[in-house]
């Protein structure tokens, strides 16, 4: 049994793509010298759910 993979890549590459939108703000949102778990939180989530995409 064959699975055409080629299916999952358009919906991967909107969702990596929406993923990497979402790290960059919260990136430009750090101040430097001041903890803020919630946007590192929300950029580690971000960058798992990329890494998750690509295993699939």
């Amino acid at each position: 049994m064959s699975i055409d993979l080629s299916q999952f890549f358009e919906v991967f590459f909107e969702e990596s793509v929406e993923g990497l939108d979402t790290m960059e703000a919260e990136l430009l949102n750090l101040v430097p010298g001041e903890e803020d778990l919630e946007t590192i939180n929300t950029i580690f989530r971000a960058a798992h759910s990329i890494k998750g995409g690509s295993g699939t």
